[in-house]
């Protein structure tokens, strides 16, 4: 383990889709309509949702911190040329169509999207574009160019949509993150570009966000050096009550996000609720549809989380006020995601 973290970059998040629903997208969601959502490239359509995820599964809100980059890479739409042009070239005008399925605006997309202010390009290479995209992203944050980094990749076929797989990392200065008490899974205490020797597309996916999950040796991949992550303490003493705010764009969607919570809660025995409270809090958008459950235990929470509750009239308290509960700070640990209402494109 590392006595020193000076020059390293943490990764404080992370998030995968491989070989599943990769046709599938919650189109409204990210405002976008339904005949935009059609014509836009699978790619885009999936690293977008991953982006969000990514950074919830870091406690980081979306366009919560000032100076977000996104470094990320995919290779040329194959549903440009296989679905698109051959269906719809005649009736549509062909630069209408390259909008939503250039690579050149992958990265842009995502930062326009979710409102990020920060350096946002694509990465455009025949080898691992994802570890590229990772130099790339470390080298931005320890020039101090951004704060925050969502480094990823995606290769989807579209021919088939049963074929391939998207990761993104999200990335923080070592030192800041661990003064943070972030969801620090791996620190990247190296990096070097490397390029087109690779057989296939981009093999870096799904070994990059594998390591990183269960990292616990020293690792070189890719070219890039990772070490385990160093303890996180925890937040402190426990409180007599907490309060656990669950929010969603639709009533359906919040009764999945809550069942998902409790279960998440009865499956990770290790949490703190004052941790779950403080990442819910900081982490998580605010939607129009709410839930704020108040709990002493564990168990209080998963039984008020549970779908059989679901239905409850949703409280309106602050949380800052509700209770008498201070605002104590915990540590942002890791949290099920928004349960986005995908529909096939």
């Amino acid at each position: 383990m590392l006595e020193r973290v000076e020059g390293a970059v943490a990764v404080v998040g992370a998030a995968g889709r491989f070989g599943s629903d990769l046709d599938r997208f919650d189109a409204g969601f990210f405002g976008i309509n339904h005949r935009e959502a059609e014509i836009l490239d699978p790619q885009q359509r999936v690293f977008l949702e991953t982006c969000w995820e990514a950074l919830e599964d870091a406690g980081y809100e979306p366009g919560s911190v000032g100076m977000t980059g996104v470094f990320a890479g995919q290779p040329t739409s194959t549903y440009l040329l296989f679905n698109l042009l051959p269906a719809l070239a005649a009736e549509m005008d062909p630069l209408q169509l390259l909008v939503g399925n250039a690579a050149d605006s992958l990265a842009t997309r995502v930062s326009y999207k979710l409102n990020l202010k920060g350096p946002s390009f694509t990465v455009q290479s025949g080898g691992s574009r994802m570890a590229i995209a990772v130099h790339l992203a470390c080298q931005s944050l320890l020039n101090g160019e951004c704060d925050l980094a969502l480094a990823g990749g995606v290769a989807i076929d579209a021919r088939s949509l049963e074929a391939g797989e998207v990761g993104v990392l999200v990335l923080k200065r070592a030192e800041e993150a661990l003064r943070d008490r972030d969801n620090v899974l791996a620190l990247v205490v190296g990096s070097e570009a490397v390029g087109g020797a690779a057989e296939i597309g981009d093999p870096g996916i799904a070994g990059l966000i594998g390591a990183v999950r269960g990292l616990r040796a020293r690792r070189e991949l890719l070219g890039l050096a990772l070490e385990p992550a160093p303890a996180v303490p925890r937040a402190g003493e426990r409180r007599e009550r907490y309060y656990l705010p669950v929010s969603a764009r639709s009533e359906a969607a919040l009764m999945v996000a809550c069942k998902r919570l409790a279960d998440w809660i009865e499956n990770h025995p290790d949490l703190e609720l004052a941790d779950v409270e403080f990442t819910l809090r900081v982490g998580r958008k605010t939607f129009e549809h709410q839930r704020i459950v108040e709990c002493c235990t564990r168990e209080e929470a998963r039984e008020a989380l549970r779908p059989g509750t679901a239905g409850a009239p949703p409280a309106v308290f602050s949380l800052n006020t509700a209770g008498g509960a201070p605002a104590v700070p915990g540590k942002r640990i890791s949290l099920p995601t928004y349960p986005f209402e995908r529909r096939r494109y």
